[in-house]
């Protein structure tokens, strides 16, 4: 019996047998908090793992951090504004008892290297609906003439102004809604009325307006209608 007795507690000392909410650093005498080196750390950092510990939302920074001691170098890898960096950081503050938490395994973490920044977005273009929408404005418009349908004149013009910025609109574009708006009925009617009034001449004016508006219609399917698409 007396064997078996020291036997069960040989047994109860072999590593990871100890209960994770007794855990304790024994260097560490004083009970008070491990905290990074602010100096090190920038403004948006987010803290991705210090050395084999993964930062989880089940394993957070805090509970980690308590098993370390100060004075101790650890290997902190952050996400910050210009990509992944690693930083050698020195701990200070003291904890005795450890949080219940489990240690990863080193092969789980992947350290990027140093440089490493986010893969920038795709970018998907969306200019054929914006096509599509010009191209209903330009039969109406010229339909419009043939029928001389004055509302399908105004039904064309509508169309070719305001249908392009709603769907830059749908699509969370609202910087490209405005831009939109301003090529296609700001911009025809200031070198129209400019050119009006430097040729003295308002069916000059009317003209150079008219003929802004395709212009418009194109840089605004070709170059506006893309938006950022991540995988």
């Amino acid at each position: 019996m007396l064997a078996l007795f020291f036997l069960l507690v040989a047994q109860s000392e072999e590593p990871g047998s100890t209960p994770r909410d007794l855990l304790t650093r024994t260097e560490c005498p004083n009970n008070t908090l491990v905290s990074l080196d602010p100096n090190k750390l920038r403004a948006g950092d987010k803290i991705l793992a210090v050395d084999e510990w993964l930062i989880t939302k089940d394993q957070p920074l805090d509970e980690v951090l308590l098993l370390h001691c100060p004075g101790q170098e650890v290997r902190v890898t952050i996400e910050g504004r210009d990509g992944v960096r690693e930083e050698r950081m020195t701990l200070v503050g003291r904890l005795i008892f450890a949080p219940a938490i489990e240690k990863r395994p080193s092969s789980a973490i992947v350290i990027p290297p140093k440089g490493l920044t986010k893969p920038k977005p795709e970018w998907h273009w969306y200019g054929w609906q914006t096509g599509l929408s010009d191209l209903a404005s330009t039969v109406l418009f010229f339909g419009s003439a043939e029928a001389q349908s004055g509302f399908v004149f105004v039904v064309s013009l509508l169309g070719y102004a305001i249908v392009p910025p709603i769907i830059h609109g749908a699509h969370g574009n609202g910087v490209r809604a405005a831009i939109s708006l301003g090529m296609r009925v700001v911009a025809p009617l200031a070198i129209g009325f400019i050119t009006a009034q430097a040729a003295d001449d308002g069916l000059t004016g009317v003209a150079i307006g008219l003929f802004t508006m395709p212009v418009a219609m194109l840089i605004d399917d070709a170059a506006v209608a893309w938006e950022p698409h991540e995988e």
